[in-house]
């Protein structure tokens, strides 16, 4: 089992913030990033990957590479609930690759030994224990078109353990059948395409 972490953000127009046992990081200017992507960082630090998009280009490159990988993969589990789409893990590669080969490039390493070193240390039983946090958010800017005008923010404990069930209970049990089927938390190779 992992330790806790204690983990906050604030959303807002001006000013995105996220911190994990009071290590804090803070976006100077607006960006055009949802406060669901913030969580994935929180997630990410939670889980023990890269988390805090500061430091030297590399260091951000991966906590941005976690991030945006967790952030497509629980946005893919709830869109299978929420609108009935067919799981398509696929698609979540194929974004985490053009991150790496295009958005982000230079990467430091090859999306390969990124997704790899991913596999290999996050830890499947917190993204699904804490994956509400991310749900209930994402269902909250998928219901609101303004939802970039508010401000939202909230502290939890990497332990907090919410209850889900009805659509939420669907949403983390296919992020728990996603995970077994990329082998999150398993140190695997991953085999050719």
């Amino acid at each position: 089992m992992s330790s806790a972490h204690w983990l906050s953000f604030r959303w807002s127009p001006e000013l995105q913030a996220i911190a994990c046992d009071g290590e804090r990081f803070a976006h100077p200017v607006a960006t055009q990033t949802s406060p669901s992507h913030d969580v994935a960082h929180l997630l990410a630090a939670a889980s023990g990957l890269p988390w805090k998009p500061v430091g030297t280009r590399d260091e951000i490159c991966l906590a941005e590479f976690s991030a945006v990988f967790l952030e497509h993969l629980l946005g893919a589990a709830l869109n299978v609930v929420l609108f009935g789409e067919t799981r398509d893990v696929s698609r979540v590669l194929e974004h985490a690759r053009w991150f790496t080969d295009e958005h982000y490039a230079p990467f430091p390493i090859s999306f390969d030994e990124a997704f790899r070193c991913l596999r290999a240390a996050a830890e499947p039983a917190v993204l699904v224990r804490l994956s509400p946090v991310f749900f209930r958010l994402r269902a909250f800017e998928l219901s609101r078109t303004e939802f970039r005008t508010q401000t939202v923010c909230a502290a939890f404990s990497s332990l907090l353990a919410l209850p889900a069930t009805g659509l939420l209970g669907d949403a983390v049990s296919e992020l728990r059948e996603t995970l077994e089927l990329l082998e999150i938390g398993m140190n695997v190779e991953r085999t050719s395409r």
